[in-house]
């Protein structure tokens, strides 16, 4: 494999009171070794993913199932199949 998949989440702005907040989640896919940004997609713009997986992949697409933390204390997550052109 000569390169892997980057999932970012992007701070809302410098000014906002709790940093923590946020505008929009990415994925990416890096070179490796190099470290290069390849390319990459916004996949939300509302939606705040800490966890992904591989879940499947064609000669068209990749899928990944992504985990949603609400912060809210609780204990349960939202799960989504994300489905991307390779």
């Amino acid at each position: 494999m000569n390169d892997f998949i980057l999932e970012v989440m992007c701070p809302i702005d410098d000014d906002a009171p709790q940093k923590t907040l946020l505008t929009a989640s990415i994925l990416g896919r890096l070179s490796f070794p190099e470290m290069e940004l390849l390319d990459w997609i916004q996949i939300s713009g509302t939606h705040k993913f800490e966890g992904i997986a591989l879940f499947a992949e064609s000669a068209e697409t990749i899928s990944f199932l992504l985990c949603e933390d609400p912060d809210d204390g609780s204990a349960e997550s939202t799960i989504y199949k994300l489905a991307v052109p390779k």
